[in-house]
């Protein structure tokens, strides 16, 4: 009967003989022909999953049946069976083609019955072949070559069951800092290495009697075998060695977590999560690679299970509270935003601690329905403060690894966005630095994307990883928030506090606000405050709170800046305010310079701060050319990012004592105090040379331009009219020069 699944490809340049072959196959299978080896690569590109077998003449033109032969493995039909047709007699043209890949001969003339039956073993043989090569890719892992996770655990449950009355031990083998080397290999170093496991586990088990073993996931292997307390003890001694033995430039060490089986009914997945629970227990402690399971992981295995079985329904009931830690502006002494953080409100349990509920939803993936959950709550209170008029500070969220792998991530967070009508960057998003290490390219991405959102992005535990340096070097973030652990406890740990000063130090330099949080003492406060610490969090100055005692918090501090500028206003205080008030109250946002409301509120008091009373007074006006056009070209980021770098020019060449304020939206106004008029004019040429200087990405073919124009007096009396009077003249000096025209100086009297 005719095999219509069965197809068999004739390669032969003779159409005679073609024609022979077909009728000889026809009761059988179907065939379709190629006359040379060309047509016949042409037919297996786009049908080799219908070709059966093929029967192949070997002198062709175009390309003979040697090159077909050859270009076969290259195309992966390594299981298609090739049989050569030949008139050769001689034995070197057979062992050529079984070089190349042949399965068998038939000679010509051609016999049928002789053809038919190679044909048909060939063909047997292939399908043997092909169900051997589906059963080992469905029961080994393709990295290591060992058992799969599934086929694992088959065995591992089959050798316990046959032997009941066996003590048997489970090892987990877990490879600590497994990312890191990814991070720093790449996937193939990686996988490297996990070959070489899987090698060395091999190796150390043929022998080995009553025994499965192989690769579960990830870095994470498993074994079971018989227990014996020594063999066991050797075997762990063995692995350890080979594991630090491992060629690379950093330690490599396992996590051993073992459970002796307890009951070999048990299933297979239960015995593998008792081990995870032991190894999990030394993951992150140098030099310690083994732990064995015990009753009080058991009561923790049953609390887990317990929080999933509740963990939906209390989401759906809102269980979860939302709980707010403000953070410390140290110039102002007083709160600026806050982080989010959570806490499991249980209706018969009570509160239900982060530590316990947290780990449980990230190994589960119900982090994910936690994390939105969160976002989607803090958005609604950014929205009410909104409303309310409390001018609310951003509130930090956090991000876990599995959001940066959501596919949904953006269209999630854009939506809650829209749902608030909430500005993004009010909604700060808190991403681990180990994190980082997970996927660089991906995480850049993301970032990239968020950024475009309006989204700012703090690096948390910064000095957790293992290359801090390195990540906040590759990675664009916003603002990086310091370890804990890093905070001295007393005043004798000189250490944490040069590291500590000296990251400080580096962040200024990258223009990075930092965080420390936990702070808890005075000491502590005083020291990161004198190292130029600009946001403080910790229980020194609040513990989390409920939402309604930060709204109270929030609402105080509205006031306290409320009535102090009325004060101020008044000169009921003259000048008994901080200096980080004013800069908070009278600073621009987008520079480092004074607002507009400084120069009539604030000006005249500050100048009594200076040693003797100010006779000489320069006021230079400054704009930046062409703003419009550059926005319009460049876009806003490059205008504002040359404003910014514009003043941190002016601020770097003049004198303490003197000011920059922002007049407008491009235009600066620097207050000279006791400047004489020649170094005024000095400032001014040095001020233009060194913006002409400055480079912007994404616009690195412009050159900025400023102009300048300036008023003096040297006789100055602290009046506001007369103040007035300067402002006008240095602004009307400014526009002369920005027309082209030579003016001269006018001074106010």
């Amino acid at each position: 009967m005719k095999k219509e699944s069965q197809r068999i490809l004739i390669v032969d340049d003779n159409e005679l003989n073609r024609e022979i072959l077909d009728s000889m196959l026809q009761k059988e299978y179907s065939t379709v022909e190629a006359r040379n080896g060309l047509e016949a690569l042409d037919i297996l590109k786009y049908e080799k999953a219908f070709i059966t077998a093929i029967l192949l003449d070997i002198v062709m033109p175009k390309m003979d049946g040697y090159e077909l032969l050859a270009k076969t493995h290259e195309m992966g039909i390594e299981n298609i069976p090739i049989i050569v047709m030949t008139g050769d007699t001689g034995t070197a043209a057979e062992e050529k083609a079984l070089a190349l890949g042949a399965w068998d001969f038939v000679s010509k003339p051609y016999q049928m019955q002789i053809l038919l039956t190679r044909l048909r073993n060939a063909i047997a043989r292939s399908e043997v072949s092909y169900l051997k090569k589906i059963r080992h890719l469905a029961e080994h892992d393709t990295v290591t070559e060992l058992y799969n996770r599934r086929y694992f655990f088959e065995q591992t449950e089959v050798l316990l069951n046959n032997n009941l009355q066996t003590v048997f031990a489970f090892i987990r083998i877990d490879i600590k800092r497994f990312r890191m080397v990814n991070a720093m290999k790449g996937e193939q170093g990686g996988n490297l290495l996990l070959r070489y496991m899987a090698k060395s586990i091999d190796q150390y088990m043929i022998g080995q009697s009553e025994r499965t073993y192989g690769h579960i996931e990830a870095d994470i292997f498993g074994i079971c075998m018989r227990y014996d307390a020594i063999e066991c003890e050797k075997m762990v001694h063995r692995l350890i060695e080979l594991f630090r033995g491992y060629s690379t430039e950093f330690s490599v060490e396992p996590a051993l977590g073992i459970y002796v089986i307890e009951n070999n009914r048990m299933s297979a997945e239960t015995i593998y999560l008792r081990a995870s629970l032991a190894a999990n227990t030394i993951k992150d402690k140098y030099r310690i690679c083994v732990a064995f399971y015990d009753s009080k992981m058991g009561e923790k295995l049953f609390e887990e299970q317990e929080i999933m079985e509740e963990a939906e329904e209390a989401l759906e009931q809102e269980q979860f509270k939302i709980f707010l830690q403000p953070k410390y502006n140290m110039q102002t002494r007083m709160p600026y935003g806050a982080e989010a953080l959570v806490r499991w409100e249980h209706p018969v349990k009570g509160r239900i601690s982060p530590s316990d509920f947290i780990p449980v939803f990230e190994r589960n993936g119900l982090i994910r329905d936690l994390d939105y959950y969160m976002w989607d709550h803090v958005c609604a209170l950014l929205r009410k403060w909104m409303d309310l008029g409390m001018h609310p500070a951003p509130v930090s969220v956090n991000m876990s690894r599995m959001d940066v792998e959501n596919e949904n991530l953006f269209i999630l967070l854009q939506g809650l966005l829209d749902k608030y009508q909430l500005p993004a960057e009010f909604l700060n998003l808190e991403l681990t630095e180990s994190a980082y290490m997970d996927d660089p390219k991906k995480i850049n991405e993301v970032i990239r994307r968020l950024h475009e959102m309006g989204f700012v992005i703090m690096m948390d535990d910064f000095g957790s990883g293992y290359s801090s340096l390195n990540t906040l070097k590759d990675f664009d973030v916003d603002i990086i928030k310091i370890d804990m652990k890093f905070l001295p406890v007393d005043s004798t740990e000189s250490k944490s506090k040069k590291i500590l000063t000296s990251v400080v130090r580096m962040a200024g330099w990258l223009k990075l606000p930092v965080v420390m949080e936990g702070v808890e003492t005075k000491e502590q406060s005083d020291f990161l405050t004198s190292i130029g610490f600009e946001y403080i969090q910790g229980y020194y100055f609040a513990k989390p709170m409920s939402v309604e005692d930060y709204e109270i918090l929030i609402q105080n501090v509205n006031q306290t800046e409320a009535v102090l500028s009325e004060d101020m206003l008044e000169g009921y205080y003259g000048n008994d305010i901080s200096f980080g008030l004013k800069k908070k109250i009278y600073g621009d946002t987008l520079t480092q310079a004074y607002n507009k409301r400084y120069l009539t509120e604030w000006l005249f008091l500050d100048m009594e701060d200076y040693a003797g009373e100010p006779r000489q007074v320069g006021i230079i006006m400054c704009d930046l050319n062409n703003l419009k056009k550059i926005n319009l070209h460049y876009g806003y980021e490059v205008g504002n990012e040359l404003l910014q770098k514009m003043v941190d020019i002016i601020l770097t060449l003049i004198r303490k004592q003197d000011c920059v304020i922002r007049y407008g939206g491009d235009e600066f106004l620097i207050i000279l105090l006791n400047c004489p008029e020649d170094n005024i004019r000095e400032k001014i040429a040095e001020v233009k040379e060194t913006v002409k200087e400055l480079k912007v990405p994404g616009a690195e073919d412009l050159i900025p331009q400023i102009d300048m124009g300036y008023s003096y007096n040297e006789n100055f009396e602290k009046k506001s009219e007369i103040l007035r009077e300067m402002i006008v003249e240095a602004e009307k000096n400014m526009y002369i020069e920005k027309s082209g025209k030579k003016a001269d100086k006018i001074g106010a009297k």
